[in-house]
Order: C-alpha cells, then sequence, then structure tokens
C-alpha cells in the first residue's frame, strides 16, 4: 500500500512548523510574516509537459489538482486542509478534524473537507 497521502500531510506539517521558525526569525517589528494555508487532495493526476512548443511547462492537471487548489484557498494561516479521500488515508497517523461541508467551484454538491490538527 502506498504511503503518498501520508507522505504528503507530512510534509505539509512539516512546511508548517518551518513556517514559524521563519516568523520567529523574522519578528523585527516589520510586520512581515509568512502566512501558508495548504490543501492536500488524493487522486489521479497527468503530469508531464504540456503547452505549445515556445512555452512548454511542467504540470499537473486532473480533478485532485484541481480540489487541492480549491482546499488550500479556504485554508487559512498555518492550516492545512484535506480532502475526505486523503483523510481515509492517513486517519491512523494524524488526527483530523471535520469541518461543515462546503461548495467549491468545479465540484457539485458540498464536499466535507478535514482540518489536520498539529
Amino acid at each position: 500500500m502506498s504511503d503518498d497521502a501520508i507522505q504528503a500531510v507530512q510534509a505539509a506539517v512539516d512546511m508548517q512548523k518551518k513556517a514559524v521558525d521563519i516568523n520567529a526569525a523574522l519578528d523585527t517589528g516589520s510586520g512581515f510574516r509568512l502566512n501558508i494555508g495548504i490543501g492536500i487532495s488524493t487522486g489521479k493526476v497527468f503530469s508531464g509537459i504540456l503547452g505549445p512548443i515556445r512555452k512548454r511547462e511542467f504540470t499537473s492537471i486532473g480533478m485532485a489538482v484541481n480540489m487541492a487548489s480549491r482546499l488550500q484557498r479556504l485554508a487559512m494561516a498555518g492550516e492545512i486542509l484535506i480532502c475526505g479521500g486523503t483523510c481515509n488515508k492517513v486517519f491512523a497517523e494524524f488526527r483530523t478534524e471535520a469541518l461543515p461541508p462546503v461548495t467549491v467551484k468545479g465540484i457539485e454538491g458540498q464536499i466535507t473537507i478535514h482540518k489536520v490538527n498539529q
């Protein structure tokens, strides 16, 4: 069984911890803060070099990419939001909290999202 979801959530937790360290180092009274929200979704994606010859870029496309983007936009500073599929894969490793269902662009109906408790 693949542990990609566990590794993704662990990387997000590590990123949020590092952001706290960076903010402590930057606390010079300038008001500058590194505030990041992270969204993670599980699913099939296509990754590769796409685009016309003059503007080829490595990118990933698919519903999981779209969902992660929507979750990232919903995440407040310091939060990690995950979809239900990701939660099902990581529940034994991480404490999560179900949030009220939300409606997101491109997804029919409401979805349940979970916040990773760090």
